[in-house]
């Protein structure tokens, strides 16, 4: 089971609250020390904003691969019971913006540009298609 807390940090300690129960001295799940988190966070971030490079460069060289553009993409990091670093997120039509060579969209702006949701389907399936071209 996976559960969510809440933090805050007081002075120099990072104190954990369930999300369940009302936050106050007596709800406090843990305590830690905030430069055991907060010492790390430049080196996440350095970390975060290489791995965002690598991954946005051969998604980039596949679609151009096939004559696309991918415009641009996002992707949310986490981290697992070790306090590594992962890439927590699905890379699809929701995290990215691909451009044909005529300049229309085959991800989800279309659907924010108001295409009936067939249209959405079929583009959606067109990158799936398209997708299982990349190099493996």
């Amino acid at each position: 089971m996976i559960r969510i807390f809440f933090w805050m940090i007081r002075g120099e300690t990072l104190l954990l609250f369930n999300p369940k129960k009302e936050i106050n001295e007596q709800n406090i799940i843990a305590t830690i020390p905030s430069n055991r988190v907060l010492s790390n966070l430049l080196d996440m971030k350095s970390k975060m904003e290489l791995h965002a490079s690598l991954i946005f460069r051969v998604l980039e060289r596949e679609w151009s691969n096939l004559g696309y553009i991918l415009a641009d993409f996002k992707i949310e990091f986490g981290f697992n019971w070790f306090g590594e670093l992962l890439v927590s997120d699905v890379i699809d039509n929701d995290s990215w913006r691909v451009i044909d060579a005529k300049g229309e969209h085959l991800d989800k702006q279309v659907y924010r540009e108001g295409a009936d949701l067939e249209t959405v389907k079929g583009m959606y399936s067109k990158v799936a298609e398209l997708s299982e071209k990349f190099a493996k």
